[in-house]
C-alpha cells in the first residue's frame, strides 16, 4: 500500500482553471502551511488577480504562481 499526503495551495473554486473569484481573500493559497511555502506570496501579484478574476488562466498569457506549482506536482508524480 502506498499513501501520499500533499498540502497544496488551496483554490477557492475547485481548481476551475480559472483565476480565483476572490483572489484578496484567499489566505490559504499563500501561506508556509501550502506547498511549496511561500513561493506563491512571493510571485502573485494580487492587483493582477484581482482584475483578471474569474478569468479563464488559459487566456491570459500568463500563469498564475498557484497553477504553476499544481504542474510543478503533475511533473512529480
Amino acid at each position: 500500500m502506498f499513501h501520499l499526503s500533499a498540502r497544496l495551495a488551496w483554490h477557492m473554486d475547485g481548481w476551475n482553471g480559472r483565476i480565483c473569484k476572490e483572489p484578496a481573500s484567499n489566505t490559504f493559497c499563500v501561506g508556509p502551511h501550502s506547498y511549496p511555502g511561500t513561493y506563491i506570496a512571493e510571485n502573485r501579484s494580487i492587483k493582477w488577480e484581482e482584475e483578471n478574476k474569474g478569468r479563464p488562466c488559459s487566456k491570459m498569457g500568463k500563469i498564475p504562481p498557484a497553477f504553476i506549482v499544481l504542474m510543478l506536482l503533475v511533473q512529480i508524480f
